[in-house]
């Protein structure tokens, strides 16, 4: 029998992201790696534009959905949207917020779930939280590459899922941390007062908007939107 090996294809055609270059398809160069490979010039695609720093997010999600990620509306309104996929053995699910993209990595082919409304079932999985506020990390990029890690099935080993970046909470409780006792205290009241005053007085957490929530301690949540 011939073990010549047989490149595959992906579906779609679609731009580069990254130089606009038309006419790109999915192509394995050698088992289980894929590249770019550009039509018209009958080549792998060699993307002049090697800077991707001002990606924007709806770039990015477009070219989720370019290399084969399916869009969905997630039951948890954390968060927007998520873009799924799944190779040999993985799954993740990319989850879209307003400060961040979050995923989530399971270690076995996740099958779908919806509820009643087509809405995604989100539950499980290793997640692992990158918010773009004082992120070390360009996140667009970060995402990137993992998604194509995944659909070559290349290893997604343990420096991807460390999570970057720091909540709007976090940084609250560090600035309060910070103060002096005694203005600290004086934080702490003031942000009493506010669940106070706002506050219908059922001892629940209320509501400040942006997504965030203050308890009757005068501690925030941030839950996105």
């Amino acid at each position: 029998m011939s073990n010549e090996f047989i490149p595959r294809w992906g579906g779609s055609v679609f731009a580069c992201d990254f130089c606009g270059a038309e006419g790109m398809q999915w192509t394995e160069v050698s088992p289980e790696q894929w590249m770019p490979y550009d039509l018209l010039n009958k080549e792998v695609h060699n993307c002049p534009n090697k800077n991707i720093d001002k990606l924007t997010r709806d770039q990015v999600l477009e070219h989720l959905q370019n290399i084969g990620f399916e869009a969905y509306i997630p039951r948890t309104s954390s968060w927007k949207f998520a873009f799924i996929a799944s190779n040999q053995s993985q799954s993740i699910y990319f989850l879209v917020g307003k400060r961040g993209i979050d995923f989530k990595l399971y270690n076995f082919v996740r099958e779908t779930k919806l509820d009643e409304k087509g809405r995604l079932f989100t539950d499980g999985g290793e997640m692992v939280r990158n918010y773009y506020r004082e992120s070390d990390v360009n996140i667009h990029e970060l995402i990137l590459e993992i998604a194509s890690r995944l659909v070559t099935n290349t290893p997604i080993d343990e420096s991807f899922t460390s999570g970057h970046g720091k909540s709007w909470q976090e940084q609250k409780a560090e600035y309060i941390r910070s103060l002096p006792k005694s203005t600290e205290s004086a934080a702490r009241d003031e942000m009493r007062d506010i669940y106070e005053a706002i506050s219908p007085g059922d001892g629940e957490d209320a509501y400040l908007g942006d997504g965030i929530r203050i308890s009757s301690d005068g501690s925030l949540d941030d839950r996105g939107r």
